[in-house]
């Protein structure tokens, strides 16, 4: 009984833990659908717990809290718990995939060092030794062919703002790498102007850098997109808010403003949206695929493996040579290729 009482006490402090929990992972990752799977995750564990009448928080499961050995115990039994919940299918098939399997425990691990030492006494991380399935690099790494992207790029109406806004928008995912939210909330402040705008638009030379304010891993990136590319982000966002300079643009204006009308003027595609404009443009729902593209086109091109991986933002990478040097500065020196093979190079003269 006295337990059960126990439990009852702590329900809303574990609950609390889990709130704090996705209100970082949201803002740090910039994602709902990372939050939903987050969430969903912890919430199905807490559940298959619940059915064995027990809870998230380690100390519920021990009667003194001073026996070493009692929680070295529970600590295994937990464990066990959380290895059988990832390897568990809901849809009643045998075993799930091991990249299933491996994300729910990084998941939970995730939980219980936040909770830990915060929400939850200061306990030993109970998952921090269990061992997760060997995955090879890159196992799912799947490039679309530079055709489906070439005839996606070329059938743009580019007389139209959303046939402006989907060009501009995929030129800048195809030229620089980036993944799904480090594109879609890019801000008009991001965008930085190399020059004189007048006297760049009138030679036609007119170059823009992207500033991504934080990717994967909280790191920050510069990137310098082509010409072809620079001015059709300047004529996306010239069109889609209806200004003549944007030099006056609020910074806080979004690059992809969304034309629906179920949301309010001046709205961010959301993620589906982008995905779904994914689909329409090259055949599949999957943003990251465009990412797995850049990199295979930059080996095309005769790019080092070492400057593709600066390119990527990967963190295994030697920056000692010149050539990577000049990768710091934001250029691109594949631009030229994959203006070609993606047909953005089409843009000056279309």
């Amino acid at each position: 009984m006295e337990q059960d009482n126990k439990a009852v006490s702590r329900t809303a402090y574990i609950d609390d833990a889990i709130a704090a929990w996705i209100a970082e992972k949201r803002s740090l990752s910039n994602s709902e659908e990372t939050a939903h799977k987050y969430e969903e995750t912890i919430t199905y564990f807490r559940a298959w717990l619940s059915a064995k009448q027990r809870d998230l928080d380690l100390e519920l499961w021990i009667e003194d809290s001073k026996n070493a050995k009692e929680w070295r115990r529970a600590g295994a039994m937990l464990a066990a718990e959380a290895q059988q919940f990832a390897a568990h299918s809901r849809r009643g098939k045998k075993a799930v995939a091991d990249a299933t399997y491996k994300q729910r425990m990084v998941i939970l691990r995730s939980f219980y060092a936040f909770a830990i030492g915060g929400f939850f006494e200061d306990y030993p991380h109970p998952l921090k030794k269990v061992k997760m399935p060997h995955i090879p690099l890159y196992s799912s790494v799947q490039a679309l062919p530079a055709a489906i992207i070439a005839e996606g790029m070329s059938r743009f109406d580019r007389s139209t703002k959303p046939g402006r806004r989907n060009f501009a928008m995929w030129a800048l995912y195809l030229e620089t790498g980036c993944r799904l939210n480090e594109g879609r909330c890019l801000q008009w402040k991001h965008v930085e102007l190399l020059g004189s705008l007048e006297d760049l638009v009138a030679a036609q030379e007119v170059r823009l850098a992207i500033n991504f304010p934080r990717l994967k891993g909280g790191k920050k990136a510069r990137r310098i997109l082509s010409v072809e590319a620079s001015l059709a982000l300047l004529e996306c966002m010239a069109s889609c808010y209806e200004v003549k300079n944007v030099l006056h643009l609020d910074p806080e204006r979004w690059l992809w403003v969304s034309f629906s009308r179920s949301v309010p003027a001046g709205s961010s595609l959301s993620e589906n949206g982008v995905r779904k404009l994914c689909l329409q443009a090259f055949g599949t729902t999957e943003v990251h695929r465009l990412r797995h593209t850049f990199a295979q086109e930059l080996d095309n091109s005769g790019m080092s493996a070492s400057g593709i991986g600066k390119l990527m933002n990967h963190n295994s990478l030697a920056t000692t040579t010149a050539y990577l040097d000049a990768m710091n500065s934001g250029e691109n020196s594949a631009l030229a290729h994959l203006d070609q093979v993606f047909c953005i190079g089409r843009y000056r003269h279309a």
